[in-house]
């Protein structure tokens, strides 16, 4: 039966430990300190490279300021169409002249619904493919973790058999042999 990786890993790593515990233990520690740095400058790599393609794309602020011009238009356009109902109940000349208003103001609303529309698409796209990024990223770091769980695992139980073998028997007094003090 074949031995997995995980387990020969292990199995080097107490050989080595009970030659020389200091220097494996040194070495180690070495080696989990470089791999540490080195997944926290691969992720802190990564953020700047995020950040920096959302700071390239001035269309993002320009889209943001845009939908918050949008946003401004509608709640005044809504505002006025409240006050000309008011205006409207007092006389026929005032529903004439906000019909004809609505009907000019009418291709502006569309085009800001239109614009409005564009920009929750856009802004979907994008979080709907960082999520993935997201999940593989978690997926990888759980993996890794399990990996680094298990051989963790392999270690101690080598090493409690270790001990349990080395540990001395006890001597029966009967046998004809005096305990020591």
């Amino acid at each position: 039966m074949p031995t997995s990786p995980l387990k020969l890993l292990a199995k080097i790593w107490v050989k080595a430990f009970n030659t020389n515990p200091y220097i494996t233990a040194v070495v180690t520690s070495i080696i989990s300190a470089i791999l540490t740095i080195a997944v926290s400058f691969i992720d802190q790599l990564d953020r700047e490279n995020r950040e920096l393609k959302r700071l390239q794309n001035n269309d993002y602020q320009l889209q943001i300021e845009q939908l918050s011009n949008t946003e401004t238009n509608l709640k005044q356009l809504l505002s006025f169409v409240k006050n000309q109902q008011t205006a409207l109940r007092e006389t026929e000349d005032t529903i004439a002249k906000l019909k004809s208003e609505k009907a000019m103001l009418q291709p502006l609303v569309d085009s800001n619904k239109a614009v409005v529309e564009a920009f929750f698409r856009a802004q979907e796209e994008r979080t709907t493919s960082g999520i993935w990024r997201e999940r593989l990223i978690g997926f990888g770091l759980g993996l890794v973790a399990s990996l680094l769980a298990s051989l963790i695992w392999y270690i101690a139980s080598i090493l409690l058999t270790n001990k349990k073998s080395i540990q001395p028997q006890p001597t029966n007094p009967s046998d004809g042999e005096r305990p020591r003090a």
